[in-house]
């Protein structure tokens, strides 16, 4: 349940936070100046602020939860003229410039040039509540195609400063448009304000280049 960000109390009273996970050392790094283990050390713990709230989290997503997604995106994208009067636009970001890691944009496409090629919007400035907004709509060509790729979206707010494995989520992709029920997952549900949404190739291989156009968040319709 520990990750990158996650707070933590010291026997002093200082707080840090966790900048590094290493789970095959046991160990965590944090963020400021060298510990005192006369200090911090034994007898004294570490407590890891808001754990338990962590804990219940995960037992929440265990229990409602989607594990993947499958080719669900795909069937709504393909099904998207028979959506379009069940959801409401809520938030373009196609005027947001996304940072880039190992993609280089050429000719409109985004080259593949490294093994985790990922593409981050910044909605801080103008962030949206999960609750808001369930659905995520875009457009995806994965060109010189040698097998199926599979995408990963991770999402970060509130308290949590960046993306981490638990507020993500998998499905395989296909040409086309892909809406993705991010409502499906509690931890999107439950922010009070999203700041940063990734879109990331998970198997890099599968492309030389890809294509993300459109991307736009949307909110299901209810009708009454």
């Amino acid at each position: 349940m520990l990750s990158v960000g996650t707070e933590v109390l010291l026997g002093n009273g200082e707080r840090r936070k966790i900048t590094k996970v290493w789970k095959e050392g046991s160990a965590i790094y944090v963020d400021g100046a060298r510990l005192n283990p006369s200090v911090i050390g034994a007898p004294y713990v570490i407590e890891f602020v808001g754990l338990e709230s962590e804990r219940k989290m995960a037992l929440f997503e265990k229990a409602f939860g989607v594990p993947e997604l499958g080719k669900i995106p795909v069937a709504w994208g393909k099904s998207e003229d028979s959506l379009l009067n069940k959801m409401e636009l809520v938030k373009k970001l196609d005027s947001i410039s996304p940072s880039i890691h190992d993609l280089a944009l050429e000719n409109g496409a985004y080259k593949i040039v490294g093994s985790a090629p990922q593409l981050f919007f910044d909605i801080s400035v103008s962030p949206v509540s999960g609750r808001d907004a369930g659905l995520l709509r875009f457009e995806f060509t994965c060109m010189n195609k040698t097998t199926q790729p599979n995408i990963q979206v991770f999402w970060w707010g509130d308290k949590q400063p960046g993306s981490t494995e638990a507020a993500s989520l998998r499905f395989t992709a296909d040409d086309g448009t892909l809406i993705v029920p991010l409502d499906a997952y509690p931890r999107w549900l439950l922010l009070d304000g999203i700041q940063g949404i990734r879109i990331g190739l998970d198997n890099a291989a599968a492309c030389g280049a890809i294509s993300v156009k459109n991307i736009s968040l949307y909110q299901r319709r209810i009708f009454r």
